[in-house]
């Protein structure tokens, strides 16, 4: 959506490698946050994360990123929601304090997936759209949440309640959607400024 208008060298390899490295760096520092607003909403920043990077910079630099910093995860760095990392949350472990990692596997394939899709369409958008910037949003959280519900029911079979489970992700839902379309708001009106103004990143 900002690719074009965000530039940080005029040479682009260099330019790719800067936003590839900023959109590994903010995942992997503000994923792991969890945000507590109330005893039973929690905010869990990587779906947020996976869907802010690619909208701003692309599918190349976002999908990569988000490919990335889930194998850092997944080689041990704490890099996913509570701090946490590991193989463990792709390969079943005996470890009883680790087993129920696995059960998130599919959000994260999810992740990877959806950062593709999400700055694919994010490209065809030349500025902020509201509805379709939303519908972007929505879109990325059905293929996360329908990954991570299609790989826990695998586990669990007959156990897993899946409307149980969507009413305890909604409230976070309509918060990330939020942040969401503020964040890319801000972003879209600093690129207006600078244009306007005869400044760009580059200069």
């Amino acid at each position: 959506m900002f690719n074009k208008s965000i530039i940080f060298s005029k040479d682009a390899r260099l330019d790719f490698i800067a936003k590839l490295c900023l959109g590994i760096l903010v995942s992997a520092v503000i994923s792991p946050l969890i945000w507590q607003v109330s005893p039973t909403v929690n905010v869990l920043f990587g779906s947020l994360i996976v869907c802010l990077i690619p909208a701003t910079f692309g599918w190349r630099v976002g999908g990569l990123a988000a490919l990335t910093y889930v194998i850092l995860g997944g080689i041990g760095l704490p890099v996913f929601a509570g701090h946490q990392g590991g193989i463990h949350y792709f390969i079943p472990v005996p470890d009883p304090e680790k087993k129920e990692f696995y059960d998130l596997t599919g959000f994260l394939y999810g992740y990877v997936m959806a950062s593709f899709l999400v700055g694919y369409l994010a490209e065809k958008l030349e500025s902020i759209q509201i509805v379709k910037t939303f519908g972007l949003f929505t879109l990325a959280h059905i293929i996360i949440v329908g990954l991570g519900f299609w790989h826990k029911a695998q586990i669990h079979g007959s156990k897993f309640e899946l409307w149980s489970e969507l009413k305890e992700l909604l409230p976070s839902f309509g918060i990330k959607a939020g942040l969401f379309l503020i964040i890319l708001q801000m972003i879209d009106r600093r690129v207006n400024y600078d244009t306007i103004h005869g400044k760009t990143d580059s200069e």
